[in-house]
C-alpha cells in the first residue's frame, strides 16, 4: 500500500460487479445451507414414503445402529485368507476420524457378531459394556463409533423419524393467541382501519402461518406408534406392497416393536385430548406429522454420552410455555408435558464413559430401565427404548457386582491389546507415516510387532488342540505364538503340514475366536508399544542408508532392554528368528535361482516317454523329437534332481516304476487318449515341472558357497570395480539384486544387505 495515499472507504455499490457476485454467492450459499430436515412429513408424504421404503422408514436405534455397522464396514474377499471373516472396518474407526481406532481381526469379527444379534432383536433390555485394560483405545473405539452413527443419520441411508404435532387450532374452534391480541385490540379502540385488516387476504396469509401449533415429540417416538395398536398391523398391510417385507415385519423379533410399542404418555394424552375435541380419527391423523430426527452428541440428541464427573441431572424437565400453550387450546390438564433426561436417549444412544465417580450411581440408577424398560416420573410411566453403550476398565466391575439381578442385563465385550501383528504395523505407521517400512528391511517391522504381541498372549487349549506335535516345526515356538498369530492374521501358515492345514476345522476356528477374548488383557499395552518403538526407531534411524536389521531388533529386546525380555515368552525370539532366517533364505534362493523352462519341459517329457523302455535303446521321443539314449545314467540325472545325488538304486527304482504306473493308468488312457490333452498340459506333466523347478531352487546357493569373490561382488554392486568380476558371476549377482528389489521390495542397499546377512550366517547350510 502506498503510505502517501490516505485510506478511502469504498462502498460495495460503487462496483456493481462485485456485487453482483457477492448476491449470486449468498444465494448459492443459502441454497446449500437450506435443511430439508427441519421441514416435517405431512401425514400423507409419510405414508407415501412407508410405502416406498419400508425398511428404512421403519427402524428403531437398534436397528440403525446395524445398518450404520454395515454402512462401513465392508467384508473383505480374499480367496487367501483362510480362517476368520475378514472385515476392513478402516470406514467405521479410521478414516476421516481424529484419532484412529485399529480394529484387529479377532475384535472385528466379535463387535460383527455383537451387531448383528441387535438386528435381529435378541439384545434390547441390555447395556453393552466394552472392557478393556488402559491403553486398549476402548474409549477411541466409543467416540469412533458415536461420531460414525451421528454421521450416518446425516445421510439419506440413516434416516430416522420421530413423531411432530401439527395441530390446526381453527378446527378445535380455537384461534392463534396472536390473532385474538389484535382483535381485542380493535375492538376496545375501534380501530376501523385494524378492523379491515384483520377482514383482508394479506392478514389471512398471516393467520394461516400461526394456526398451527407444532409440538415435538421429546421421546422421539416414532410416527407409526401414534397408529392406534388395534388397526396398526391392517394399516401396515395396506400401505406396504413389498409383501417379502410385510413377511419379516409381521414375523421377525427385530419388528416386535413397530407392532407393540406405545405412545408415550404425553402422545397419548394428545390423541386422547383431540378425540375428546374432534371425535374423529380422521381429523386426527393428518396432524400427525414426522421429522428427520438427526443424532447430535453436541445437544444430546439421540446420543448422550456421559464422562465420570458429569453431574447427576434432575429427575424430571418441565417445559411451562408448551404446558400453558396445550392447556389453554385444550381447556383440560390431561396432558402434563413432563419428562426425564432419558427421553433424549430414547430411540437412541446413551453411553457412559468410564464407570467410576458419578458414573457409577448413574449406571446404578439405569438398573430398573434397562432390565424393564420403564422409568418413572412424576406420576408418569415412561418406555425408555435405548441402545446403553459403556467402556469399563477390569477393576470397575466391582462397583456392580453385587448387584446379582443385574448381571445377565449386561453383555461385555471385550477390547483387548491388539493381537494381530499387521495391525500393530497400521499403528506404528499412522503414527510415524506410511513411509517408515523404507527404515526395515522386510519382514523387520512386521517381526518387531510380532515380539509386541508375543507379551499379550496366552497359552490356550484350541491351539493345542489343533496342532498335535508341534515338535514337528522347526520354526514354532513353544507355545505355537507365532502360529496364533498368524491365525490372527486370517492366514494358515505355509510352512504348517498338510495333515495340519486339513485339521483346521470349524469348530477349530470357534475356539481360536472364543479363546482370544481371554488374551490381550496383559503385556506391553499400546501406548507403551508406541514408547518402545518411538525409542528404537530414533535410534536405528540416524545411519544413512542402511535398513534395520533383524540382529538389531533382537538386540535392542535383549542386550539393551533386559526388562522388556523378561515379558517376551521363552524361546520365542530364538524360534521368530529362526522363521525369519528361512524366509530370507528361501527370498535370496529365489532370485538367484535362474532356469530355462523349455530346457525343463523337455526333459520332463523324454523321461515320461523313456521309462516306458528298457535300457540301452537310442530312441526319438515323439513329444520333443529329441534323440536319446536310454540307459541308467539317463535316469539317475534325471531321478537325481527329485531323489538327491545320494539317492539308492532301489530308491530311483521305485519313483521310476510309481511314474510309470501313473503315466499308463492317468496321463496316456484317460487325459491323452480320452480327454485329447497334450502331455505338457497333463497333471503329472505340471506336478513333476513344479517339482523340478522346486528342487533346483532349493540348491541355488549352491554353486556359491565357497565362492568369495561372490560376497565381494555383491559388496561392490553398483560401484566402478564390479566391473573387474566374470561375466558370468556379474550377471548372476545383477539377477539376484535386481530381483530382490523387484519381487521382494527390496532397496539397492537392503538388496545387499540381506544377501550379506544370509551368506555369513551359513544360512544355505542351516535350512
Amino acid at each position: 500500500m502506498n503510505k502517501n495515499k490516505p485510506f478511502r472507504h469504498l462502498s460495495i455499490e460503487e462496483n456493481p460487479e462485485i456485487a453482483q457476485k457477492l448476491s449470486t454467492l449468498m444465494r448459492n450459499l443459502s441454497d446449500s445451507l437450506l435443511d430439508s430436515t427441519k421441514v416435517p412429513y405431512s401425514f400423507h408424504d409419510f405414508i407415501f414414503q412407508l410405502s416406498r421404503t419400508p425398511n428404512l422408514i421403519l427402524r428403531d436405534s437398534f436397528q440403525l445402529f446395524t445398518d450404520m455397522v454395515n454402512h462401513y464396514v465392508k467384508k473383505e474377499k480374499n480367496e487367501e485368507k483362510l480362517s476368520f471373516r475378514d472385515y476392513n472396518t478402516a470406514g467405521l474407526f479410521i478414516k476421516n476420524t481424529e484419532n484412529p481406532f485399529f480394529a484387529d481381526n479377532m475384535f472385528a469379527n466379535r463387535f460383527m457378531e455383537l451387531t448383528k444379534s441387535m438386528r435381529k432383536g435378541m439384545q434390547t433390555n441390555r447395556i453393552f459394556l466394552f472392557e478393556g485394560p488402559p491403553g486398549s483405545g476402548k474409549s477411541t473405539f466409543l467416540n469412533n463409533l458415536l461420531d460414525k452413527l451421528e454421521e450416518y443419520t446425516e445421510t439419506p441411508q440413516g434416516i430416522m423419524l420421530s413423531t411432530v404435532w401439527h395441530i390446526h387450532l381453527k378446527q378445535l374452534g380455537k384461534i392463534s393467541l396472536f390473532e385474538q391480541k389484535l382483535r381485542e385490540i380493535a375492538e376496545k379502540s375501534c380501530d376501523t382501519e385494524l378492523k379491515q385488516f384483520l377482514s383482508s387476504n394479506e392478514f389471512l396469509k398471516i393467520q394461516n402461518k400461526s394456526d398451527f401449533l407444532e409440538i415435538s415429540c421429546p421421546y422421539h417416538d416414532h410416527p407409526i406408534i401414534q397408529i392406534p395398536i388395534h388397526i396398526r398391523k391392517e394399516f401396515l398391510d395396506t400401505v406396504i406392497e413389498d409383501q417379502n417385507f410385510k413377511d419379516r415385519l409381521f414375523n421377525d423379533r427385530q419388528y416386535d416393536w413397530v407392532l407393540k410399542e406405545k405412545p408415550c404418555h404425553i402422545c397419548s394424552s394428545i390423541y386422547d385430548s383431540l378425540y375428546d375435541a374432534l371425535n374423529s380419527p380422521d381429523e386426527i391423523l393428518p396432524m400427525l406429522h414426522a421429522q428427520v430426527f438427526t443424532y447430535n452428541r453436541k445437544y444430546g440428541k439421540g446420543i448422550t454420552v456421559f464422562n465420570p464427573g458429569d453431574p447427576i441431572m434432575s429427575p424430571s424437565i418441565e417445559n411451562s410455555a408448551m404446558q400453558n400453550k396445550l392447556h389453554q387450546l385444550f381447556s383440560n390438564d390431561k396432558i402434563r408435558f413432563v419428562y426425564s433426561p432419558l427421553a433424549y436417549t430414547n430411540n437412541g444412544v446413551m453411553a457412559i464413559m468410564d464407570v467410576k465417580e458419578n458414573n457409577i450411581h448413574r449406571l446404578k440408577n439405569l438398573h430398573s430401565t434397562i432390565s424393564d424398560g420403564i422409568n418413572r416420573v412424576d406420576m408418569f410411566e415412561e418406555r425408555i427404548s435405548t441402545l446403553f453403550l459403556g467402556v469399563i476398565n477390569p477393576e470397575d466391575k466391582a462397583h456392580y457386582a453385587n448387584l446379582s439381578s443385574f448381571q445377565d442385563r449386561i453383555i461385555t465385550i471385550n477390547i483387548p491389546y491388539t493381537l494381530d501383528y499387521e495391525t500393530v504395523v497400521k499403528i506404528y505407521k499412522n503414527k510415524y507415516g506410511n513411509k517408515i517400512g523404507e527404515h526395515f528391511l522386510p519382514g523387520v517391522l512386521d517381526n518387531f510387532a510380532r515380539i509386541i504381541v508375543s507379551t499379550r498372549l496366552e497359552e490356550t487349549k484350541a491351539i493345542k488342540n489343533w496342532i498335535k506335535n508341534p515338535k514337528n516345526y522347526k520354526f514354532a515356538d513353544d507355545k505355537l505364538f507365532l502360529v496364533k498369530m498368524e491365525i490372527y492374521t486370517g492366514t494358515i501358515p505355509n510352512w504348517l503340514t498338510d495333515e495340519d492345514k486339513n485339521n483346521f476345522t470349524k469348530e477349530i476356528r470357534k475356539e481360536l475366536l472364543d479363546d482370544s477374548a481371554l488374551e490381550g488383557l496383559k503385556g506391553i499395552s499400546g501406548r507403551k508399544a508406541l514408547n518402545i518403538f518411538n525409542t528404537f526407531f530414533t535410534k536405528y534411524t540416524a545411519r544413512q542408508g542402511m535398513r534395520i536389521t533383524m540382529d538389531e531388533v533382537i538386540d535392542f529386546f535383549t542386550k539393551e532392554n533386559p526388562d522388556l525380555k523378561e515379558l517376551i515368552p521363552p524361546n520365542f525370539l530364538e524360534a521368530l528368528t529362526r522363521l525369519y532366517d528361512y524366509s530370507v533364505l528361501q527370498q535370496v534362493k529365489e532370485s538367484i535361482y535362474f532356469f530355462n523352462t523349455e530346457q525343463i519341459g523337455r526333459d520332463i517329457k523324454n523321461y515320461l516317454f523313456a521309462i516306458n523302455f528298457d535300457n540301452q535303446q537310442s530312441l526319438v521321443c515323439p513329444y520333443t523329437n529329441d534323440k536319446i539314449l536310454i540307459n541308467e545314467d539317463f535316469f539317475k540325472n534325471f531321478e537325481a534332481i527329485f531323489l538327491g545325488t545320494l539317492s539308492k538304486p532301489d530308491e530311483r527304482k521305485k519313483f521310476r516304476e510309481n511314474t510309470l504306473k501313473e503315466y499308463i493308468s492317468k496321463t496316456l488312457s484317460q487325459e491323452m487318449n480320452v480327454d485329447a490333452k497334450e502331455i505338457g498340459d497333463t497333471l503329472q506333466y505340471k506336478y513333476l515341472f513344479a517339482r523340478y523347478t522346486a528342487n533346483l531352487k532349493e540348491h541355488a546357493l549352491a554353486p556359491y558357497l565357497n565362492n568369495a569373490n561372490f560376497r565381494r561382488a555383491i559388496l561392490d554392486y553398483g560401484e566402478k570395480k564390479f566391473q573387474n568380476y566374470d561375466e558370468r558371476l556379474k550377471t548372476d549377482v545383477c539377477r539376484l539384486i535386481n530381483n530382490l528389489k523387484k519381487i521382494q521390495n527390496y532397496s539397492k542397499k537392503g538388496a545387499q544387505q540381506i544377501c550379506i546377512y544370509v551368506i555369513d550366517k551359513d544360512l544355505a547350510k542351516k535350512y
